[in-house]
């Protein structure tokens, strides 16, 4: 659905013009189901050095399509092995020879009666270790011929006499202006990893109540879905720094902040979801590793939105250039601690402490890879220094970036509640700025943040507040939000009593093996 809607029909949307409107109906109602065909097998992570090549045909007016190599086969293209009719294809604008950049264009890759179109071939990834319910598949072209009114052309255009003309001045702007819809995408990603973390929390308290201490200090990183929610709604909303979706839309300034927000908690939420799920399913013991427990799908999805719309490390190396560039030029201003200098007297139980050593651990990764960067050597490349030299400084930066920014968006929340309410929340707060701090403990020993002696109380502090919420766990898993209805593994319901019968699982599934194998 996300590609269905976000990167299919938002892109004709947000790409095309009214030309293009009489798709859209299709769109909504899935009789034009459509994929992003973005990627391709040679360049899932450079996507702007792309093969796929559309040649303008002036004489008949029409783009011809083709994969001129197998590395510039569109890979990975969802809804594409099975289901679709219509893709957007990015390539290679070639206008009287030359390369204009990457555009999209409307191409047609099945027919009503589903049968792939001239010259396209289409093909199954094959199955997946999870997550064999998406339809992933394979694109090539050749000679593909398409009408010159099906390049989305919002931005780019030719005219009846065959000039071509775009209002962005440079390749690589028109290659991030076609591919934007990938934020917002990143954005449903988050939201849906966030769902199934949700989802993991109640399978695990059902089945222990958190007052062993072997689960108690397990039981942390669930919690860690909370401050990400508070990122992901008001992300969703718009509502800190950023304005509304039609500001981000319009002004250049705020659209920068939205990158970088949408490129760093996607990260943040699956990678925090894989470690739960993993987490969860080792508490649980066998019973986790049963299948219809959905342990392993939850771990399976959680890599699959680790990769979709953008691996999550070169993600996080966008986030730390985008971020260290806004710095450096004056455009971004971090958050100001003026009592940095007695970070080591701080009380670092305190809530709106620990956000300043996150908000101090951020800026010194600045600082740091800066200078890095201005020190590198003359016979090395920035590319070389960037990826090889310095990709711990980048990824640990855009990490204590996001980080930074969840539990400000936490401590936002809490301001407007009151009572027991606001109380937990803290707690809560408190537990995820511990945890962040503990992993950082050496660094921040190190910086001379947090003496010695602050340091031995982290650990206590942690257990001391898993023991407090402990009594509290089945309520606040309660106020996730997670409907009952979805929680329809045995082990979150009466699993004693699913095991009272035998339920023929290896059975059954040798039984259907061996039919298959028969047929």
């Amino acid at each position: 659905m996300t590609v269905q809607w976000n990167l299919f029909g938002g892109t004709v949307i947000k790409l095309g013009t009214e030309r293009h409107r009489g798709l859209l109906n299709g769109v909504d109602d899935l009789s034009n189901i459509g994929c992003f065909a973005l990627t391709e097998l040679g360049y899932g992570n450079n996507a702007v050095e792309m093969e796929t090549t559309a040649i303008y045909d002036e004489e008949k007016r029409e783009f011809i399509i083709n994969t001129p190599t197998p590395l510039a086969q569109k890979y990975w293209i969802t809804n594409s092995a099975v289901h679709a009719k219509w893709a957007v294809v990015f390539a290679q604008t070639i206008i009287r020879g030359k390369n204009e950049g990457i555009h999209a264009i409307l191409v047609r890759i099945r027919e009503e009666n589903m049968v792939p179109s001239k010259g396209v071939t289409i093909e199954d990834m094959g199955v997946k270790f999870e997550c064999n319910g998406v339809d992933n598949g394979k694109l090539w072209f050749n000679d593909v011929r398409v009408p010159v009114e099906n390049l989305l052309n919002r931005y780019s255009d030719i005219d009846d006499k065959n000039n071509f003309t775009s209002v962005i001045g440079s390749r690589r702007g028109r290659f991030l202006k076609v591919a934007n819809q990938l934020l917002s995408g990143r954005l449903a990603i988050a939201s849906l990893n966030l769902g199934g973390t949700k989802g993991d929390s109640p399978l695990e308290t059902v089945h222990h109540i958190f007052v062993i201490e072997l689960y108690g200090l397990k039981f942390y990183p669930f919690i860690h879905t909370i401050p990400q929610s508070m990122f992901v709604y008001r992300l969703s909303l718009c509502k800190f720094q950023v304005g509304s979706w039609a500001k981000w839309e319009k002004t250049e300034k705020d659209s920068n902040e939205v990158v970088r927000l949408c490129c760093v908690i996607k990260p943040l939420v699956t990678w925090n979801f894989e470690r739960v799920a993993t987490v969860c399913r080792e508490r649980c013991g066998g019973q986790g590793y049963l299948s219809i427990n959905r342990f392993g799908s939850f771990i399976g999805f959680s890599h699959a939105g680790m990769t979709a719309e953008g691996d999550n490390s070169v993600l996080m190396q966008k986030v730390s250039k985008e971020l260290l560039a806004d710095v450096q030029s004056g455009k971004v201003k971090l958050p100001q601690v003026p009592d940095a200098k007695n970070s080591q007297k701080w009380d670092v139980s305190d809530l709106n402490n620990q956000l300043k050593l996150l908000q101090l651990r951020e800026q010194a990764l600045i600082k740091e890879l800066g200078t890095k960067m201005a020190k590198k050597s003359l016979d090395v490349s920035i590319f070389e220094t960037w990826m090889l030299h310095e990709s711990d400084t980048v990824q640990a930066l855009a990490k204590a970036h996001g980080e930074r920014i969840v539990l400000e968006q936490l401590i936002i929340a809490t301001e407007k509640l009151k009572g027991g309410a606001r109380k937990l929340l803290i707690t809560i707060g408190q537990l995820y700025a511990l945890c962040l701090i503990d992993t950082n403990l050496a660094w921040y020993i190190m910086n001379h943040l947090i003496l010695v002696e602050s340091a031995a109380k982290v650990q206590p502090l942690i257990r001391e507040i898993v023991a407090d919420l402990a009594p509290s766990s089945i309520q606040i898993v309660d106020s996730l939000g997670v409907d009952p209805r979805v929680l329809y593994a045995p082990i979150a319901s009466d699993w004693s009593k699913f095991n009272e019968i035998d339920n023929q699982g290896e059975l059954l599934k040798e039984m259907s093996v061996g039919i298959s194998s028969r047929l």
